[in-house]
């Protein structure tokens, strides 16, 4: 029997919330390394193969590209650098290489001053020429006590995709790839999963990896490109499996090798961690759950309800619920249980309503006592998007909205002590996201109060 227990909440910083769909920011998909010499440019390339823009932005260098300076390093010295380098066994058309990152041959990550509680740093690294960092393939999670985080990035030279430890930048894999533009790239939205290289082939293919959590270890490579796992939105990646959640429900390779397997129920949003792995959407009224001991089990049934993301933790479950109507929700409320594998033992934490009917930006993702997302508050008003934050501690949630002429697309990871945030500069529609912001979570409060950005 599921236990269920409902507190008093209060919230700060709130206010009436709508919608703006991912769709409408990025468009996922690019041309990868098994594609023709024919096929057309993706949004990927128009973004990465842009050139650097000139205006200025309140939030940061901004533009496509960052502006890295006369200190940059050259990125033309590392991609040509053959003892950096070497092709991975059967590299595909697009030659797909995998770094020797030992001593790391990747800038350090510097932070600056953004306002109480805040640090900021470019998500672009500083290279010469400059670079762009594509948004969706942001993934990032805490775990084991830091925060990983992998992203690709690049421009005409090359593309590569990195895994790297913050805040102080250490990198632990890296890929390159440096084929016809698109090529060689993370793909699906990467959610929790930054040990996950999903790397993106022409024709349907893609290449599986799971990445080492120590520098100078090799990236453990499916044999081939496949195209049995195709057709979903996310990556995840757990101790006993690798695969993408689809609408129809996740298709799960166990053991890292296959075959392929599609368990039960919708996975729009899906994170593995350890031995679990757990999925919901907000049309199917329930989060699911695996392991391998125990197999596929409906962990939390939500009658009437839908979950519209989820989130673990070492200790926790966390999720958002709402009704779903049309392609809005009413009632949205958080929640949170223990870490269980076994529906018999969830005990439900019930936690404050959230005003506003849209979805959310991206996932939710959840530390220590704290969960967070983000939403937008006006439809197509990008300087109206907040984060969202609850105290599972207090049971109080905070809203804090974005910086001058930004806003934050994505909650990439929450630490005990610090949120991990995607930062866009509003501009015309890009696929590129400019920095990486830091808040205090015992700032949080005074941010949701109106205490400013540091200019």
């Amino acid at each position: 029997m599921i236990t269920r227990r409902t507190a008093s909440w209060s919230v700060l910083g709130g206010g009436a919330a709508a919608t703006i769909g991912l769709a409408s920011l990025f468009a996922v998909g690019a041309p990868g390394c098994g594609d023709s010499a024919g096929s057309p440019p993706s949004a990927v390339d128009a973004a990465l193969d842009a050139p650097p823009s000139d205006a200025p932005f309140d939030a940061g260098d901004g533009g496509d590209f960052v502006d890295a300076g006369p200190d940059a390093a050259s990125f033309a010295a590392l991609v040509d650098d053959p003892s950096r380098w070497k092709p991975i066994a059967n590299p595909g058309a697009c030659n797909l290489h995998e770094g020797n990152v030992v001593p790391d041959p990747f800038p350090k990550r510097e932070w600056s001053a953004c306002g109480p509680g805040c640090l900021v740093t470019t998500a672009s690294l500083p290279f010469a020429p400059s670079v762009g960092t594509y948004a969706a393939t942001l993934a990032a999670d805490y775990v084991s006590g830091g925060v990983y985080m992998t992203s690709s990035f690049g421009n005409p030279l090359a593309r590569i995709t990195r895994l790297e430890r913050l805040p102080e930048g250490t990198t632990i894999a890296a890929t390159m790839a440096r084929q016809a533009p698109g090529t060689g790239v993370l793909a699906r939205l990467g959610g929790a999963a930054p040990f996950m290289f999903l790397m993106l082939g022409g024709d349907d293919q893609f290449r599986f990896g799971r990445a080492p959590k120590q520098a100078g270890q090799p990236i453990a490579w499916q044999p081939d490109w496949r195209s049995d796992a195709n057709g979903g939105p996310q990556r995840f990646v757990f101790d006993d499996g690798i695969g993408v959640g689809t609408p129809g429900g996740p298709l799960l390779m166990e053991d890292d090798t296959g075959p392929v397997v599609q368990l039960p129920g919708g996975a729009d949003r899906i994170v593995g961690r350890g031995k679990q792995l757990v999925w919901a959407a907000g049309y199917t009224p329930a989060i699911h759950g695996y392991t391998k001991a125990k197999g596929h089990v409906e962990l939390v049934p939500l009658p009437g309800r839908g979950a519209i993301g989820v989130a673990l933790s070492d200790e926790r479950i966390v999720w958002m619920s709402g009704v779903r109507v049309n392609d809005q929700y009413t009632d949205r409320r958080w929640h949170w249980s223990p870490r269980v594998e076994d529906p018999a033992d969830v005990v439900v934490h019930d936690g404050p309503t959230i005003d506003g009917s849209g979805p959310l930006l991206e996932d939710i993702k959840t530390g220590g006592d704290w969960a967070a997302a983000t939403r937008c508050l006006v439809p197509n008003d990008l300087s109206k998007c907040q984060v969202i934050a609850w105290n599972m501690a207090t049971n109080q949630t905070v809203a804090i909205s974005g910086r001058p002429g930004a806003f934050f697309w994505n909650v990439l990871a929450v630490s005990p002590t610090e949120l991990y945030l995607g930062e866009i500069v509003i501009r015309p529609i890009t696929h590129l996201v400019d920095n990486i912001v830091r808040l205090e979570v015992s700032a949080l409060s005074a941010l949701a109060a109106g205490a400013g950005w540091a200019q």
